[in-house]
């Protein structure tokens, strides 16, 4: 049995809903058993080149690039609401490939580009109108969601006694959120734009960079 998105529609375990779900299990019941699976199912989606499905499972392949650095902050809820280190410490391996993964796409100004297949954020934030009219194709949701996940990923390391992996994760998060702060903020409207043109204001970047603590 999996977690469902919905039961009329795709009726297929998304990993953007399945983090929620899991969440919600942990409070309301306290059974990990459907969390346990989702994490296990979605690590055996990792594709050679750090992407899990984002769905899984599912015999048609679909990758929304996100999704997979929502399966590292599952991971990472379930280790502060579980008691279960050794489960924790198998995701590891494929942690560190998805983060690997992302790196390639921060650019030399430390902000990050559009991503392949399906860059989706949430629908209703239209990434790739905010990038065809932007000149520096640059974006701060996935800049943010991604430094996020480094500084969590972080707290894991330094759990399981490798320091040096944690110090690497937490200084490419603080360049990339100075690059967004540098390039991105609006003295006058007092907020983060979801792009250096300033074309574009937006809940998602702002929420992003308050998890992000980049907002007092």
């Amino acid at each position: 049995e999996t977690y469902v998105d919905c039961p009329y529609w795709e009726r297929l375990q998304y990993i953007g809903d399945t983090r929620i779900q899991a969440l919600v299990s942990y409070y309301v019941s306290g059974d990990d058993r459907l969390a346990r699976n989702a994490l296990e199912q979605f690590y055996w989606s990792l594709t050679y080149d750090g992407l899990t499905g984002s769905r899984y499972p599912s015999s048609l392949a679909q990758f929304i690039p996100n999704y997979s650095l929502v399966w590292v902050t599952m991971v990472h809820d379930y280790f502060m609401y579980r008691n279960d280190p050794a489960f924790v410490k198998s995701f590891l391996p494929g942690i560190r490939r998805v983060l690997e993964h992302f790196e390639q796409y921060v650019a030399q100004d430390n902000m990050m580009t559009e991503q392949p297949y399906w860059d989706f954020f949430d629908h209703t934030f239209p990434t790739h109108k905010i990038v065809e009219e932007s000149t520096s194709k640059r974006l701060t949701t996935n800049s943010l969601f991604y430094a996020y996940t480094l500084d969590l990923v972080a707290e894991l390391e330094n759990y399981y006694n490798n320091p040096k992996g944690a110090q690497r994760y937490l200084a490419l998060s603080q360049k990339i959120k100075a690059g967004v702060k540098k390039q991105t903020w609006d003295t006058g409207r007092q907020l983060y734009a979801d792009t250096p043109d300033k074309k574009h204001f937006s809940m998602h970047s702002n929420i992003m960079a308050v998890l992000c603590g980049m907002i007092p």
